[in-house]
């Protein structure tokens, strides 16, 4: 390590400087002249996670707005991560004005399945059944966050069949890069796990690499403070030594939390999750709506490994951004097992029956709460002394809006980052679009881009 340096005592900055031209800035000492305050920059990396749920929405509008919202039933779910996530309503993908007409910019066709995923996900109109032809906002957020992460992004959903039909037009494809390069998730939790986990060992420094070298840069820049504190105390008056000396205890107490972080990578913060053994099987159930049969492969576990599994890369630092899908676009996974009815999810949004309204908003609940399971996850990992959802933006949308195969009135979920973006409150946007959403929480991590065809924030999620 180089020797530092301290300014003269009457420059207009008062820095200590040394280690390949890093800086920390000094408190406000009265012996320098006009001092200007700034901090070392040691916050944890940014992440970005988007969820999406198969299933267009009912029964999902909030009751009044503000943070003494009632919750609405189909996101009855979040009522336990509440203080940590704003709902947008409002929120719409529009149609065209009239069948023979074109499909305004970010919108879709009046036919929902196998057109509404792209606009949804892109904010750029698709022509029906066509994949995805410019990028998702992961995929713009991945590789400005990726650092020297070993997975740039990852890609995960829940339901590995179609079961029958063509389950929309993408396949349950969710994340893409511009020019049409589709990213298939990944559906085998077991191999997912194995991806991720099976590598990380408490004393294998390769896994813990990218982590460490971040801690290590952080813990350099304070040594040349809590090493050389004497060599500026010398040169400053007594009421600006005893400032200095609160100063010290207070990085110190930095530093200890840097190392806290640290240790997270030797099983704190960071530890493998257990052997989610083999990948749970298809079970066939009567489909009522329309005759034959349908399957379930247990999407309820796999959605609980999976989020669990990106809890751990996230806080491992293998990724900073994910995508999750639980049940894929026009989903005809069996209610059966979970909801008693021998139905098809998909075919809830067809015929009316005793009970229908509230096994549907039963079902969107059940999509919400793997986004709340990790959004819950997160704000209970400590890192360094603040949650590692303070780091965090995680969305969350269904793929349509109410009753029906519409795109209007949706309500998104948007949690983290609250330095940036508001939290337990519901705010109503009518006329928002999915793609504003996304970009302002892009602009949560830190990315200022102009995303979708029709640009623009939601100005009332911003603090």
């Amino acid at each position: 390590m180089s020797t530092p340096t301290f300014d003269s005592p009457m420059r207009r900055r008062g820095f200590l400087r040394g280690l390949a031209g890093a800086t920390v800035a000094l408190p406000f000492l009265e012996s320098l002249a006009r001092p200007r305050p700034a901090h070392a920059n040691v916050g944890a990396p940014l992440r970005y996670v988007v969820i999406v749920g198969g299933t267009e929405q009912h029964r999902a509008v909030p009751t009044g707005t503000g943070a003494g919202y009632t919750m609405p039933e189909a996101l009855a779910s979040l009522e336990a991560v509440r203080e940590h996530v704003t709902l947008v309503s409002g929120v719409e993908i529009p149609t065209p004005n009239g069948a023979n007409a074109s499909i305004p910019a970010g919108g879709r066709s009046h036919k929902l399945h196998g057109d509404v995923m792209p606009p949804l996900m892109t904010g750029y109109r698709t022509p029906m059944y066509a994949l995805y032809e410019h990028a998702t906002s992961d995929q713009i957020v991945a590789p400005k966050l990726a650092g020297d992460t070993p997975i740039e992004s990852l890609q995960l959903r829940a339901q590995p069949h179609n079961y029958k039909g063509s389950n929309g037009g993408t396949g349950g494809v969710i994340s893409a890069r511009a020019g049409g390069n589709n990213l298939t998730p990944q559906t085998s939790p077991r191999l997912a796990w194995e991806q991720l986990a099976l590598g990380i060992t408490p004393d294998d420094p390769t896994v813990a690499a990218a982590q460490q070298r971040r801690i290590a840069r952080q813990q350099s820049v304070l040594d040349l403070v809590l090493d050389h504190g004497n060599h500026v105390k010398a040169r400053v008056s007594q009421s600006d030594s005893r400032r200095m000396e609160q100063y010290f205890d207070d990085l110190r107490d930095l530093e200890t939390r840097i190392e806290q972080l640290g240790g997270g990578m030797a099983g704190g913060m960071c530890s493998p999750l257990a052997d989610p053994g083999p990948d749970p099987t298809q079970t066939n159930h009567p489909s009522t709506h329309q005759g034959g049969t349908t399957g379930y492969s247990n999407e309820d576990l796999r959605s609980e490994i999976m989020v669990d599994l990106i809890h751990m890369a996230l806080a491992c630092d293998l990724t900073r951004v994910a995508t999750f899908q639980s049940t894929i676009e026009q989903c005809f996974m069996s209610t059966g097992p979970l909801w008693g009815v021998e139905y098809e999810v998909h075919d809830l949004t067809h015929e009316d029956f005793p009970g229908r309204h509230e096994i549907w908003a039963s079902i969107i609940s059940w999509q919400a709460s793997f986004f709340a399971r990790l959004v819950a996850k997160l704000a209970d990992t400590d890192e360094g002394g603040a949650p590692m959802l303070d780091n965090t933006v995680v969305v969350y949308t269904n793929t349509g809006g109410q009753s029906g195969h519409g795109s209007h009135d949706m309500t998104m979920a948007v949690a983290g980052r609250p330095d940036v973006l508001t939290r337990g409150t519901h705010v109503r946007v009518p006329g928002t679009m999915p793609c504003h959403v996304f970009q302002t929480a892009m602009q949560g991590v830190g990315v200022h881009e102009d995303f979708g065809e029709v640009p623009g924030v939601v100005s009332e999620l911003l603090v």
